[in-house]
């Protein structure tokens, strides 16, 4: 059944960020992709509308990602990231 959670704390106690391995994976992958994009950067408008979602996202604690690991200062700088739980 599974464990029935009753506030955005326990969710957030539940859920851990990927082990150390899975987390450089996904930052090599990243970087490939970014690299290959020439390094460009979000900005604007765009960058703050993936901040905003991500600051009131039920899957950040301490300005990291509990669902990739990633901080998300710098992933949604990256103008090739994805939200891994699709929100942008």
């Amino acid at each position: 059944m599974g464990i029935r959670l009753n506030s955005l704390e326990e969710l957030r106690q539940h859920t851990q960020r990927p082990g150390s391995v899975a987390m450089a994976k996904n930052l090599g992958k990243s970087l490939i992709e970014w690299s290959a994009s020439g390094f460009k950067t979000c900005e604007g408008d765009e960058l703050n509308k993936r901040l905003e979602t991500c600051s009131s996202c039920e899957y950040l604690l301490n300005k990291r990602c509990l669902k990739c690991g990633c901080y998300i200062e710098v992933k949604t700088r990256l103008s090739t990231s994805r939200c891994p739980v699709g929100k942008w």
